[in-house]
């Protein structure tokens, strides 16, 4: 998995190479052009900004690395679609509507 430097020099390059002779695209195709580098550029503020420990890196790497035997604690049952469908009917959802917590349904 690439780290924050590569990714931001594989951006760093899609802004600044043109993927065609932009004198050969009309008004609006320049405006495409200009408004997709914007969004790369957005991409890699991302990426220096909400990614700057490189968490997202580590949770993919631990995730492919992580041992699934670790898991499986002593006297942890398994849940029951029945049971599992009893716990949602019993609790607390987000109303789409309201976008508001809801207890009383």
């Amino acid at each position: 998995m690439p780290d924050n430097t590569q990714i931001d020099k594989v951006l760093e390059y899609a802004i600044n190479t043109a993927p065609v002779d932009l004198k050969k695209l009309s008004p609006e195709g320049r405006v495409l052009i200009e408004d997709f580098r914007d969004v790369i550029e957005t991409m890699r503020m991302m990426v220096v900004e909400k990614n700057a420990d490189e968490l997202f890196q580590n949770a993919v790497y631990d995730s492919y690395t992580a041992d699934p035997s670790r898991a499986k604690q002593s006297g942890v049952l398994p849940v029951g679609k029945d049971d599992a469908k009893k716990d949602v009917d019993q609790g607390t959802f987000l109303s789409p509507n309201t976008l508001e917590m809801k207890t009383d349904i």
